[in-house]
C-alpha cells in the first residue's frame, strides 16, 4: 500500500489514493473506531475498496461524539456518526491503526491466498459460508466468504490479536 503502521499518517493516505468518500466514527456496544473510506482504489492491478481505521484515544472519540453532525446504522448494525469538518481536519494528522482490503472481484478462494501468504497460523468458522485465516507474523488476516467478500485486514504484527477460539491450523478445517 506503500504506508507504515506508526509512520504515515490520513493525509499521507490522501496523497497516495486521492481524497476518501466517507469519515466516521463507528461505535458498537464492545468499541468504537474512527474510520475513513476510500471507495475504490487502484493498488497495482486490484482493484478493491479501502478502509483505514485512524488511532483515536477514548477522549478523541468522545470529543468527536459531542461536535457530531449526524448518526445512522451502518450495514454492519453498528452507530455511525458523521464528523464534524473541524474533526475531519484533525484526522488528517492521526496515524493508521489497520487497513482493511476488499477486492473487487469475488470468488477468491484459501488456495489464492495461501499461494501468497503461506500457510496460515489459526482459522475461526465463522458462518457456514465464512472462515476467517490469521497470520500474526504479517498482521493479517483473511476472511473467505463464499456468500460474501472476501475480507483482508492489516494491523501492525505487534498489534496483532487473534481470538481465543481460533483453531491451530494443523487442525483440518
Amino acid at each position: 500500500f506503500s504506508l507504515r503502521f506508526g509512520t504515515n499518517t490520513l493525509r499521507d493516505a490522501i496523497e497516495r489514493f486521492d481524497e476518501p468518500e466517507d469519515m466516521a466514527v463507528y461505535s458498537s456496544a464492545e468499541s468504537s473506531s474512527l474510520e475513513t473510506y476510500f471507495g475504490t482504489v487502484n493498488i497495482g492491478p486490484l482493484q478493491a475498496k479501502l478502509v483505514l481505521t485512524l488511532a483515536a484515544s477514548a477522549e478523541d472519540i468522545e470529543a468527536i461524539l459531542t461536535r457530531a453532525r449526524g448518526r445512522a446504522m451502518s450495514s454492519s448494525k453498528d452507530r455511525k456518526i458523521k464528523l464534524d469538518i473541524e474533526d475531519k481536519v484533525l484526522a488528517l494528522d492521526k496515524k493508521f491503526t489497520g487497513i482493511t482490503f476488499i477486492p473487487k472481484y469475488s470468488g477468491l478462494d484459501s488456495e489464492f491466498f495461501k499461494q501468497r501468504f503461506g500457510e496460515p497460523e489459526a482459522w475461526l468458522r465463522l458462518s457456514e459460508s465464512a472462515v476467517q485465516y490469521f497470520y500474526p507474523d504479517k498482521g493479517l488476516s483473511i476472511t473467505i466468504d463464499a456468500d460474501g467478500r472476501e475480507i483482508l485486514q492489516y494491523s501492525h504484527p505487534a498489534d496483532f490479536s487473534m481470538p481465543a477460539d481460533a483453531v491451530p491450523e494443523t487442525t483440518e478445517n
